[in-house]
């Protein structure tokens, strides 16, 4: 609403089996779909927070597979849209108060995988590093959930202007891809991942709208 949009809810199907996304964006002559999945405080997560009211250390890290099983059980609601050639946007939101989503190359782990340098040892010469490959445990694949056009990840605004800031996730491997310019309307950041053509370097790399 902040960003002059507003979503509709996409009424449940009568048809058993039949899931689909929560939310609609009309945006000029397009459309874009939400499904928004929660991440509950666990076990786990509820003794972590007893025990910072003890005052005791804690620390917090994610677990990928929480978010990988949210992309999973996405895909299934978004498949109908992408195959109508609409974009379908999974809304992660972490309920645990441990910031789980604030880091973005934990982001990235989750939705292509894990990293795995290569070195060569040559004989009579120093080790070098050769490349970086997946190591396996990829959600979004050329194969695999592919209706998922990009994950959309909310957190606290630093400005005056928005009480949150909206970063998208590109998937590279979505069978509807979202526009840049059409993201646009809604984010305030987007990344593709850097690695998608096996490149080294950072997780994400800025994505831009041109319009």
């Amino acid at each position: 609403l902040e960003r002059g949009l507003s979503p509709k809810r996409i009424p449940e199907s009568r048809k058993p089996n039949v899931r689909k996304p929560d939310f609609k964006l009309p945006i000029e002559d397009r459309r874009v779909v939400v499904e928004v999945k929660a991440i509950e405080p666990n076990t786990d997560d509820l003794q972590d927070i007893e025990r910072l009211r003890r005052g005791e250390a804690v620390a917090f890290y994610l677990n990928p597979g929480r978010i990988r099983e949210k992309l999973k059980n996405a895909n299934g609601q978004l498949r109908s849209f992408a195959k109508r050639g609409i974009p379908g946007i999974v809304c992660i939101c972490d309920y645990t108060g441990h910031g789980l989503l604030k880091d973005p190359s934990d982001i990235h782990g989750a939705m292509f995988g894990k990293d795995a340098d290569v070195f060569s040892f040559p004989r009579n010469s120093p080790p070098y590093f050769v490349r970086r490959k997946s190591a396996g445990s990829e959600t979004l694949t050329q194969e695999l959930n592919k209706s998922i056009s990009a994950v959309l990840i909310f957190s606290e605004g630093n400005t005056n202007r928005l009480s949150y800031v909206a970063t998208l996730y590109h998937n590279h491997f979505a069978r509807c891809p979202i526009d840049p310019n059409c993201a646009a309307y809604f984010v305030d950041y987007q990344y593709e991942s850097g690695k998608k053509d096996c490149r080294n370097g950072n997780s994400w790399v800025p994505v831009a709208a041109t319009g």
